[in-house]
């Protein structure tokens, strides 16, 4: 899938990816390729991205949101 996480100070991910984890108003998702589209409220937290290798990154986020949208795009807005 197509991540990218963008935040008030600038983009900090921007890539493909195999997974996010991250936790919203309704509890922790995770978005793996062909997810359905989807709008969720982001809460504080934790969010986990893993590459198209096996590698893990961590994002400390605030509230913001998160789009899910056709095609395995997925974009995170959050502070």
């Amino acid at each position: 899938m197509r991540l990218r996480i963008h935040s008030l100070q600038g983009t900090v991910y921007d890539g493909k990816a195999h997974r996010l984890t991250l936790p919203t108003e309704v509890g922790e998702i995770t978005v793996l390729d062909d997810h359905e589209p989807l709008i969720s409220v982001t809460k504080q937290g934790l969010a986990v991205v893993e590459d198209t290798e096996g590698k893990e990154q961590f994002f400390r986020i605030n509230s913001g949101f998160l789009e899910v949208k056709p095609g395995s795009e997925v974009l995170v807005l959050a502070d």
